[in-house]
């Protein structure tokens, strides 16, 4: 992934903005995979037990 095809994607998140898929759409478009991102929404790899906080080790703290 280059950095004008991330330019692209972040465009798309902006212009089709949802703040419940926010991170999730911004870690699509970073390159990440599709099947560990739903493992993170599903609770797999979140560390926090807080409701809306994602603890993602040495990735993310959003």
């Amino acid at each position: 992934m280059n950095l004008t095809q991330i330019e692209a994607n972040l465009q798309q998140i902006i212009s089709n903005f949802n703040k419940d898929t926010f991170v999730y759409d911004m870690l699509l478009a970073y390159g990440q995979p599709k099947a560990t991102i739903t493992r993170l929404q599903q609770g797999g790899l979140n560390l926090s037990k807080l409701e809306g906080e994602i603890a993602w080790k040495k990735k993310l703290f959003f």
